[in-house]
């Protein structure tokens, strides 16, 4: 019997997992042609239908986030998760993850803050696994809490850091924080009425203990509830050759390799299909700002693009991004996600008010490829992105399509400003000679003056077919 019941919990296992497969795609339909009907039928859907519409579309996203649930517990039970370890830093990756939480929070009068020190240590972790982990909680704090502020912290205790998701929502009584992180088990239903089914922290916590930590809880009722999970510090024996701490590549500047977490491998086949790229429309160097706080990272990226037709220059944070964004026009920015301070998504928004799309695209880095990140990339304003660990081909490929795409709207606005000139000209040029011709009969002294001018205006015309670029500023 208990052979029979250990084969029929797998067969259960397995049910999940097919099931979530299938159900993905006809889901995905779903909200696909239900997004078609609001963008097409938008003005002519009376409010309540619109609405209705709309609701549509958040559940299916709030069903499709389950069915990714489903997948991890599989995958957790079957050990199916290797964890892809690197030193990081949470002050980097956290940012990211609130700005996500921004976009999703909607109308509801709560306050994400971020209350961790610049000098906090690395971690040991795996960067994908740590930002669903944080997703996760915060995403739950926020859909149990209706107003009030929810908060990130963290410390260092017992060479641990140890990292706290507080809230104020309506709590929870000992019974429940027993019985929290079992599967499919939940407190009350969210404010929202988003109960869903009970995965989310219990994924979170074998995720944290995965990582040979622990995730707890502290609440109580009408007080509010602490997450808290501790993640091991990163060593110096942590670093591999070709990852250096931030303050050992300020000094060093140039690796030696690729770090293996930045980039995927190629065979010799898919290299020389590198050398296929379309070409550009100009044979001029593109100019671009990659920003990213990890100068490893920022090494790699010039390291593979060093071959193509490309002056890179490189910032550490946000703001001296935007610092550069007026010394010259650029051809595209690539901006990581994850950066202290100010986030990808904020640096996008930013980005956003001063150039359209056409004339700065951007390209965002993540190491999620969930609906809630590129959503929230799409949303501040981002052109593409691409998941991290970056695949060098594709990287090359999306750059090139993006400057491609840049240079050819460049060079239609310029051809269009020079038809306009010389649609321009024989009107003015038919005007001056009649001002001249009526100038000769009653002042031939304004006469003379505007000859010279007209005369030195012909002079810097000759170059008839306006064969410079458009600058912004004088467009």
């Amino acid at each position: 019997m208990n052979k029979q019941l250990q084969k029929a919990d797998k067969i259960k296992d397995q049910f999940l997992a097919n099931t979530s497969h299938e159900l993905r795609t006809p889901l995905h339909g779903i909200m696909n042609i239900a997004y078609n009907v609001v963008t097409k039928e938008k003005t002519r859907l009376a409010k309540s239908s619109l609405e209705d519409m709309q609701l549509l579309i958040t559940i299916s996203r709030r069903m499709s986030q389950l069915l990714g649930d489903l997948l991890d517990v599989v995958r957790l039970q079957e050990r199916r998760i290797v964890l892809q370890r690197e030193p990081l830093s949470i002050q980097s990756i956290a940012p990211g993850v609130v700005a996500m939480l921004q976009f999703m929070k909607e109308s509801k009068p709560i306050e994400l803050h971020m209350e961790i020190p610049e000098s906090l240590p690395l971690v040991l972790a795996d960067e994908k696994r740590l930002v669903q982990i944080l997703y996760n909680l915060l995403h739950n704090a926020l859909k149990y809490t209706e107003e009030g502020s929810i908060s990130v912290s963290a410390e260092i205790r017992d060479r641990q850091a140890v990292i706290h998701i507080a809230d104020t929502g309506p709590g929870m009584d000992e019974a429940t924080q027993s019985r929290i992180f079992l599967p499919y088990e939940q407190g009350s239903d969210g404010i929202s009425g988003e109960q869903g089914i009970g995965l989310g922290l219990s994924i979170c916590k074998q995720l944290v203990e995965l990582h040979n930590g622990d995730l707890t809880v502290r609440s109580k009722l009408g007080k509010g509830s602490v997450f808290s999970f501790n993640l091991p510090l990163a060593d110096a024996a942590d670093f591999e050759p070709n990852q250096v701490p931030i303050a050992q590549a300020q000094t060093k500047g140039i690796i030696d390799e690729v770090p293996a977490g930045f980039l995927f491998p190629h065979s010799i086949g898919e290299m020389e299909a590198a050398a296929a790229l379309p070409p550009l429309l100009k044979e001029d160097k593109a100019y671009i700002i990659a920003v990213d706080d990890n100068p490893v990272n920022l090494n790699v990226l010039v390291s593979i693009l060093s071959t193509e037709p490309y002056n890179i220059t490189t910032a550490r944070s946000g703001r001296e991004a935007i610092e550069l964004l007026g010394t010259r026009q650029w051809d595209l920015l690539i901006a990581d996600v994850m950066m202290p301070q100010m986030s990808g998504y904020e640096l996008t928004q930013k980005v956003r008010e001063q150039f359209s799309m056409s004339e700065l695209p951007v390209l965002l880095l993540t190491a999620r490829s969930q609906q809630a990140d590129i959503y929230t990339g799409f949303s501040a304003g981002a052109s593409d992105y691409v998941t991290k660990p970056v695949d060098a081909l594709e990287l090359k490929y999306r750059i090139r399509a993006l400057i491609a795409l840049k240079q050819s709207i460049k060079e239609r606005l310029r051809v269009e400003a020079a038809y306009l000139q010389a649609q321009i000209q024989p009107h003015f040029l038919f005007n001056t000679l009649n001002s001249l011709m009526a100038l000769s009969d009653i002042d031939t002294e304004s006469m003379r003056k505007l000859g010279e001018a007209f005369s030195s205006f012909l002079r810097i015309s000759f170059d008839y077919l306006n064969t410079g670029g458009v600058s912004r500023a004088g467009s």
